[in-house]
């Protein structure tokens, strides 16, 4: 009782945040969210990463994840690890700044609660956070060189920036060496594990390589306010880099910058600024209780304008109850078009969704994840549209669900490769239709 007690401000921050994710903002819960549960799922069952489905990350976030599956195969397993991932993240917080760490609350909630998201950029910052508790508690380098071996495993284009600019800022030998031995050995592991599972050059061109196509399809169209501050951040981060050039903490921050690239978004540049703000937080001209009120308050006054700006949110909100996703929030009016789709859906043999549901649909129905559940530009590796042009080129007796309204008005921008949907249509006839889907069918 006694360990409750103390321990109180936890156990609310947990059940909070899994009802948020069930109820509150239970529309992040999609896209992004469901491709890391397909992710976590594909690997309980024990698909490889980079040879049965594509991933263009490090994949350290979704085999933690699976483990929660292995106690039953449910978004809301899933969302039940997140939420001890963000009580374990308060919990580093707490540790690391004592109640100022509650202003972290709404700067990780503005605007839309994106940040919270169940992803591996998710995992890569609570990771950053934990190396910035190691480095002000002046833990020993070899753990702290082993977490870092972690980040990189957790998302390789932010672990790697991270790894390189902290090893400059701590400008001593012997640690440098210390450091970078204890990170391979997480990464020796993985290369190993890519090795066996004879998955090491699909990796290398899904998570390397690929990220040519990633970089020039997908990118900040405009000098938009998203664009501009991350910079005038970074810009600031340098000046005060050199100015104190003995901070390593400094040095994390600036690596983050990788966060943002390419995309400036909300969700990219949230997190940037989540780090951001771990170099001020303890200077702070304010008493922690003011602080911790003023940040509570924040943080209802977000979730009330997201109450107004989504007015109709809880309006006829119901559970899909489907398979691996039984308390999963949806309006009634959407899972009547869902369980229309679905019935259809599972008509067919041998049959793909061209689509950014594609894992939702693959998931209810117990499909193998592929490289069709993942659709984006990007995604598949160099020249990657063209490959997964060939691959629907050498399929034989096989049916696509087209969203006929999403293919015609997606705009360019977006990262749906419409590419490779329109090859399907020219190469195949349509054959019925449920919903907004049209169901093609290739000879």
């Amino acid at each position: 009782m006694s360990f409750i007690k103390k321990n109180y401000k936890y156990l609310l921050i947990f059940i909070s945040f899994l009802i948020m994710y069930v109820c509150f903002f239970y529309e992040n819960c999609s896209f992004d969210v469901i491709w890391n549960y397909g992710f976590a799922h594909a690997i309980r069952k024990g698909e490889i990463p980079y040879l049965d489905f594509n991933t263009i990350s490090t994949p350290l976030y979704s085999f933690l994840m699976s483990l929660f599956l292995f106690i039953k195969d449910d978004m809301f397993m899933f969302m039940i690890g997140q939420s001890l991932l963000v009580t374990i993240l308060f919990y580093m917080f707490f540790r690391t700044f004592n109640n100022r760490a509650y202003l972290l609350l709404p700067i990780l909630a503005f605007p839309l609660f994106t940040q919270y998201n169940a992803t591996y950029n998710f995992f890569a910052y609570f990771l950053i956070v934990l190396l910035f508790l190691l480095e002000k508690e002046k833990k020993k380098d070899s753990l702290i060189g082993f977490v870092l071996g972690l980040l990189i495993l957790s998302k390789q284009t932010i672990g790697i920036p991270v790894f390189l600019l902290s090893l400059i800022g701590l400008r001593d030998r012997q640690r440098i060496f210390k450091r970078s031995i204890f990170a391979f050995l997480p990464v020796l592991i993985f290369i190993l594990y890519l090795f066996v599972t004879n998955s090491i050059s699909s990796f290398i061109n899904l998570c390397f390589l690929g990220m040519i196509d990633f970089g020039t399809k997908n990118h900040a169209t405009s000098f938009s306010f998203l664009f501009i501050l991350p910079l005038i951040l970074l810009i600031f981060l340098l000046y005060i880099t050199i100015k104190d050039n003995k901070n390593i903490l400094n040095y994390y921050a600036l690596g983050s910058f990788s966060f943002v690239l390419p995309l400036f978004d909300f969700y990219h540049v949230g997190l940037f600024i989540g780090v951001f703000t771990l170099l001020f937080l303890d200077k702070v001209p304010l008493k922690e209780k003011y602080l911790r009120n003023i940040s509570l308050l924040l943080f209802s006054i977000i979730c009330f304008f997201n109450l107004i700006l989504i007015p109709h949110k809880f309006e006829n909100f119901t559970f899909l109850n489907q398979k691996h996703f039984t308390l999963y929030g949806i309006k009634a009016e959407n899972k009547k078009s869902i369980i229309s789709v679905l019935k259809k859906y599972k008509k067919y043999k041998n049959v793909y969704m061209l689509d950014e549901s594609s894992m939702f649909y693959d998931l209810v129905t117990d499909k193998k994840i592929t490289y069709f559940d993942v659709l984006l530009k990007g995604n598949y590796g160099y020249k990657g549209t063209d490959d997964m042009k060939k691959k629907i080129e050498n399929m034989h007796d096989v049916y696509f669900f087209i969203d006929r309204y999403k293919y015609k008005t997606y705009p360019q921008a977006n990262q749906l490769d419409t590419e490779i949907i329109k090859y399907a249509i020219n190469n195949s006839h349509k054959k019925d239709k449920v919903e907004n889907y049209d169901i093609y069918y290739k000879k």
